[in-house]
């Protein structure tokens, strides 16, 4: 599952939280359980027998609220797509930023994507769409506001015009959040960088170096108008996993401070996914 879970105190993975039949592979033909969640319509039409489908995968994004423990009052969520700069604890803080009405911390997408291909006159949505790639979920507070009634009446919403649910819950979050803009808490845009053509990085210019050993070169100049990236997340294809090596040996790294352009940010990225890649995986545990 493309997705990492982290609590208040240690920012622990809670994933052992969620029942075990979520995690295996079943779930995408079980019709069961797939009814605990969505109509019998909505079901049908993505439970297909001996076929793999992720719309049921997916939706479960949806219901961090309903199967994660009461205690877990706040949670964030990454795509696995994305690579930290700087430490989390920093974007865990904004939730203390939150009003007192505001439910979800998210960035506006860097591109026009969601808005062209996702929105309708009936489902519009905020700016260009909230990507939910990076998302800070404020449990107690979508359990007080019936979330679970609010995206299963999406859901169905969507249903009357989408055959399918082709952007899964990526659209549900926008159709909500248009309704509901209160719930909406605007996370700094360097929390969610995006590593594609289309994106718009003048929309939030960021530096991104990469040098460990030299703690100087890892901070921004006092006077610079560049923000540090916190959270780069490659929405480019071909996904992570699909990069080479033989591509990353063919880039040159980029270690000054400047203004990063689209090809910068692919080249960073590609750099530190293979840094991490050649350690032993049990370095993180």
């Amino acid at each position: 599952m493309s997705l990492n879970f982290y609590d208040s105190e240690l920012l622990r993975y809670i994933g052992d939280y969620v029942p075990y039949e979520i995690h295996h592979p079943k779930i995408f033909r079980n019709m069961k359980l797939c009814k605990k969640f969505l109509s019998d319509s909505w079901c049908l039409r993505i439970v297909k027998p001996n076929k793999y489908n992720k719309s049921f995968w997916l939706i479960l994004k949806l219901a961090w609220d309903e199967f994660l423990p009461k205690t877990v009052s706040k949670v964030i969520t990454l795509d696995t797509d994305i690579l930290l700069n700087q430490n989390i604890e920093k974007l865990w803080s904004h939730f203390s930023y939150f009003n007192s009405e505001q439910v979800i911390g998210g960035a506006y997408d860097m591109t026009d994507d969601l808005r062209r291909f996702m929105a309708t006159p009936k489902q519009p949505m905020l700016g260009n769409g909230i990507n939910a790639g990076v998302l800070l979920l404020h449990l107690e507070r979508m359990r007080n506001n019936n979330w679970s009634t609010l995206w299963r009446n999406a859901v169905d919403d969507i249903g009357k015009t989408d055959k399918a649910l082709r952007y899964t819950e990526q659209k549900v979050y926008n159709v909500i959040l248009y309704r509901n803009p209160k719930f909406f808490y605007e996370i700094p845009c360097e929390w969610n960088i995006m590593v594609t053509r289309a994106a718009v990085v003048t929309v939030c210019p960021v530096a991104w170096v990469v040098g460990i050993s030299n703690k100087d070169n890892c901070l921004i100049p006092a006077n610079s108008s560049l923000r540090l990236a916190g959270l780069v997340h490659h929405t480019a294809d071909p996904a992570p996993g699909g990069l080479t090596i033989e591509s990353h040996n063919n880039r040159a790294p980029v270690k000054e401070v400047k203004y990063f352009r689209n090809r910068d940010l692919h080249t960073t990225f590609t750099e530190v996914y293979f840094a991490f890649l050649q350690m032993n995986k049990y370095c993180f545990f």
